[in-house]
């Protein structure tokens, strides 16, 4: 579980701008807070939240000129206890093609087996 040291979000007023399912704020807030990160990427996995799972985002954001644009492939790419990566995307409106998009998604998290290794050392990828 995670514990917020200061609660005073709780007291805040007044409207929010953007939404989690805004793709600015979803990559943000994951990039910028481990615990929350860690938290998503436990619960998604059913691993325990007992502090032994680490994390380490592979793709830092470039931050957009305007919460508005899309200029990110992946999401936010998760490496897990350095030996598993996962990718986790916001999929909003349903363009119909999350499919085909889903399978692309994983093939680049899959493939990061360098030249001269034998294919039963690729790492684990979760999408």
């Amino acid at each position: 579980m995670v514990k917020c040291a200061d609660n005073g979000f709780l007291k805040a007023k007044g409207k929010i701008r953007y939404r989690f399912t805004n793709n600015y704020m979803f990559i943000s807030i994951l990039e910028d807070n481990r615990e929350i990160l860690t938290a998503l990427v436990c619960a998604l996995l059913h691993l325990d939240n007992d502090g032994s799972v680490t994390v380490e985002v592979m793709n830092p954001i470039r931050h957009a000129r305007s919460v508005d644009e899309k200029t990110y492939i992946l999401d936010i790419q998760v490496r897990i206890n350095g030996i598993a990566y996962l990718d986790i995307e916001m999929q909003v409106e349903d363009n119909k093609d999350y499919e085909t998009r889903s399978f692309l998604y994983l093939s680049r998290m899959f493939d990061k087996l360098l030249k001269g290794k034998d294919y039963t050392e690729a790492s684990r990828a979760v999408h």
